[in-house]
């Protein structure tokens, strides 16, 4: 199950402002009427799947207006002890989060060097904090900011610039289709760690009862973030952005992390 993080909700709320130049791509599924305006189209494909990609290439293309922001969104969470982990972990979060950017930003580069235009990758504070049972999350946003960093630098004279948007924790469907997929298997073990396993058990069934509504602050703050680094005169290479009741607990984090 493939899941666009929380950028469907957060990146409609600004396409009135995108100009017929730009082009968001992120895996629609389903497509939502609700995302309909009618100066935008879009496009649904997977990351994991090449033969998709060229297609959305290919319409974009037939269309005649270029390319000129690109903002990587697709993502999907898994939390495991690192120990506990299985391959197929790495390979399915790796697969989105680290070849899904390559995979979709390999094929519509071209065009955004064309129009001199920009790419944003929706990173996470993961990206360079990380803690227990998140390593292998962390460690594709760490990848990730990684091939930001190179990107921008490759790009740079070609007049396009790159940027990493973190977002800290914003209400989105992210966290619940991993609860989802937890819990359509429970005979999972976590080994040493089998009771914390069950304790993520019990908050997913909490969670999924209460719905995307409690899963934190609407990320409104994240469109305006992204809208920042498309469009700012003087954009920066990375963009942090904490939802107010949580900037607090994600700077003692960042602290508590570099104090060891």
């Amino acid at each position: 199950m493939r899941n666009p993080e929380a950028g469907i909700t957060c990146i409609v709320k600004f396409f009135a402002l995108i100009t017929a130049m730009l082009a968001i791509l992120v895996p629609l599924s389903p497509i939502s009427a609700d995302y309909h305006l009618d100066n935008q189209k879009a496009v649904r494909f997977d990351v994991t799947r090449q033969e998709q990609i060229d297609e959305a290439v290919r319409l974009i293309n037939d269309q005649g207006r270029g390319l000129w922001g690109l903002v990587n969104n697709a993502g999907v969470f898994l939390q495991v002890p690192f120990i506990e982990a299985k391959e197929t972990d790495f390979k399915y979060l790796f697969d989105v989060n680290v070849f899904g950017v390559f995979r979709v930003t390999q094929a519509f580069t071209p065009m955004v060097i064309e129009s001199k235009g920009r790419i944003v990758n929706i990173s996470s504070i993961s990206g360079v904090l990380s803690v227990g049972t998140a390593g292998i999350y962390a460690g594709s946003k760490h990848a990730l900011e990684a091939m930001t960093d190179s990107l921008a630098e490759e790009l740079q004279p070609f007049g396009v610039h790159v940027a990493a948007v973190n977002p800290g924790e914003f209400a989105s469907e992210i966290g619940l289709t991993y609860c989802k997929r937890l819990l359509e298997d429970k005979s999972d073990d976590w080994g040493l760690f089998e009771d914390r396993r069950q304790g993520v058990l019990t908050d997913c069934e909490e969670r999924l009862e209460a719905g995307v509504e409690n899963e934190g602050t609407p990320p409104d703050a994240v469109a305006r973030t992204i809208e920042q680094a498309l469009f700012e005169e003087n954009p920066r290479g990375r963009y942090l952005v904490a939802s107010q009741g949580g900037a607090g607990e994600t700077i003692a984090w960042a602290i508590r992390i570099n104090a060891n």
